[in-house]
């Protein structure tokens, strides 16, 4: 496998980082929120088409897209499917992006992009950006160099990728749906590698669950606050959120707190009332709560929260009802699986080290598709920005080109391992 698999990678070549910097940005410059994916789609497509890479796009609903790419194998084994996502977590827009990010956007949230000594900030620029050039830079340079593969390379880079829903949506865009419309068309891989923020590779990932929680009052009118019964699901909101953050945090990670996974709770959402009837006070407020769930313990943890609910509730003397929004579950794969093995000694051929797996995790992605049809899956993705701490809180915006590169590598050793060099498992583990 040595002499083979070293060929190989000298056939490939080297990885420019000022190249995946450009690319990278040139990406960032294209908006593509949430089932806004068909613009991205159709200038990557162009892009490997002019690189000689066969690719198409797949259009969803009205501007939803994905890619699918392919550099064909000439034997008969399972294929390995590479998957990247287009969407970005915030639009771009400041009418609809102002709720989370402020009246002023930062850089790193606009579709703007800048590159200041190697490193791309723009919305996006990190996740899904510069995943889906990491991925890009692989298949093209495997394409490039005419290495007779073995086993068929496919490529995704998928919309609908991001945690999102909207009940007034149809076709419900968001939390892989353009992941689970591509496998449905193709024949099924036999491996699968996700790209997903973290410099490490995962074979675990925790589920989420979306939850409402509606804290009932009675409907009042300032003016007579004072003559009559007066409870203010507001007022009533502000001890109980206080209590339910601490049980998500003192009580729900550390009962659940694995060696690989740490499921957080977060309540992200408030909503009660409406600025155009100011005078009134409403009926109800609801609490909007993100739960991530270890791998086969839905059910388990979203009892859980109830009875936390329930016994808040009733310590407060507060009515309360839980509703179940959308779900995602957990998901894992044998760490022993080839693609998991592949992978950790790829990563580790690349950066020069022995792997440590991450701990505390408590990140989700569309990995949970491939594994429920019973894909072996591993993930991988970006370490983070030298940058990091001029943009403090939620980014996703900042990358370096170094590290957009290296992924690129890792990219193309897996696929190197998978589908262009025999199938020993024996040699996985030993680095080349």
């Amino acid at each position: 496998m040595g002499d083979a698999l070293e060929s190989a990678r000298l056939a490939v070549g080297e990885i420019s980082s000022s190249d995946a910097a450009e690319l990278c940005a040139s990406l960032v410059a294209i908006p593509s929120p949430t089932g806004g994916e068909l613009a991205l789609a159709e200038t990557i497509v162009e892009r490997l088409r002019g690189a000689g890479v066969t690719a198409v796009v797949q259009q969803g609903g009205n501007s939803g897209a994905n890619v699918l790419c392919s550099v064909p194998g000439h034997g008969t084994g399972s294929p390995l499917i590479v998957v990247a996502g287009l969407d970005t977590g915030f639009t771009g827009q400041p009418v609809d992006d102002e709720p989370w990010l402020g009246e002023d956007i930062r850089s790193d949230h606009r579709p703007l992009p800048m590159v200041s000594d190697g490193t791309v900030i723009g919305l996006g620029a990190e996740n899904p950006k510069g995943l889906a050039t990491a991925g890009l830079i692989a298949v093209m340079a495997i394409a490039r160099s005419g290495i007779p593969l073995d086993v068929d390379l496919m490529v995704a880079f998928v919309g609908g990728d991001m945690p999102y829903f909207d009940e007034g949506e149809p076709d419900h865009p968001g939390f892989g749906s353009g992941l689970e419309s591509l496998l449905d068309t193709i024949p099924e891989p036999g491996h699968a590698l996700v790209l997903k923020p973290g410099d490490h590779v995962v074979w675990t990932e925790v589920g989420q669950t979306w939850l409402r929680v509606r804290l009932f009052g009675l409907v009042g009118y300032t003016g007579a606050r004072h003559k009559g019964t007066y409870v203010n699901p507001i007022l009533l909101a502000a001890p109980f959120i206080e209590r339910l953050d601490r049980w998500l945090t003192d009580v729900y990670t550390e009962s659940r707190a694995t060696d690989r996974l740490a499921p957080q709770g977060a309540i992200t959402t408030v909503r009660a009332g409406a600025p155009i009837r100011t005078v009134f006070s409403p009926n109800h407020v609801d609490l909007f709560v993100d739960l991530r769930t270890l791998p086969d313990d839905d059910d388990g943890a979203r009892r859980d929260f109830e009875q936390a609910v329930s016994t808040i509730a009733g310590e407060l003397d507060i009515e309360a009802s839980t509703t179940v929004v959308t779900s995602a579950p957990g998901s894992e794969t044998d760490p022993a699986a080839p693609v998991v093995r592949r992978t950790v000694s790829s990563w580790e051929w690349v950066s020069g080290q022995d792997h440590m797996a991450a701990a505390a995790g408590s990140s989700a992605s569309n990995a949970w598709r491939l594994r429920r049809r019973g894909i072996p899956t591993a993930r991988v993705g970006l370490g983070r920005s030298r940058r990091t701490a001029d943009y403090p809180g939620l980014s996703m915006g900042v990358v370096d080109d170094d590290a957009i590169a290296k992924l690129a590598r890792i990219v193309i050793e897996v696929a190197l391992r998978t589908c262009a060099v025999p199938d020993k498992p024996d040699e996985y583990d030993s680095g080349g």
